[in-house]
């Protein structure tokens, strides 16, 4: 999740998405509707490949899901039954960890998607890069992601611009 990911995205990238340091894949929740096609890419820095490398599927076969929650022999109900129940495992685990570390606030899944979008807008100035990094058709859907800027953030650019 920290690229932006969806799970559902995650459990179903195969070895024949990764091509050396990229990953591409197209969003399970658009590639229905997206007249576009739009594929996502995802640079892997080492800490990503180290996760590959101790979760992923033994076989890495290049037809193969590289997390070993799905596989073909699954029907499509199946799946989406893997999808759900690992989902809620994770945001279980979340919620424990948030609690033990004094975080109130509800978080799961995709309270990291926000995060990553926000971050990368504040980092970079840059809502059309978070919404190719999340495969938004929209850049309306990113805004709504988009959490605002720290105070520091709005002071630091106050003091840059200069009044002529």
């Amino acid at each position: 999740v920290c690229n932006g990911m969806n799970i559902k995205d995650i459990l179903q990238l195969r070895y024949k998405d990764i091509d050396g340091d990229k990953l591409s894949f197209r969003r399970a929740k658009t590639s229905h509707t997206d007249k576009t096609k739009r594929v996502i890419t995802v640079y892997l820095d080492e800490f990503t490949h180290s996760v590959i490398n101790e979760y992923g599927n033994e076989l890495k076969t290049s037809t193969n899901y590289i997390f070993p929650i799905l596989n073909d022999s699954l029907t499509t109900e199946e799946k989406y039954a893997k999808t759900n129940n690992f989902v809620r495992y994770i945001n279980q685990h979340f919620k424990k960890y948030a609690e033990s570390v004094g975080v109130d606030e509800k978080v799961s899944t995709y309270s990291g998607r926000h995060s990553f979008a926000t971050r990368l807008i504040q980092e970079c100035g840059s809502i059309e890069m978070a919404s190719e990094a999340l495969g938004h058709s929209s850049i309306g859907t990113t805004i709504g992601y988009f959490a605002g800027f720290e105070d520091t953030a709005k002071q630091e650019f106050a003091n840059k611009i200069k009044p002529y």
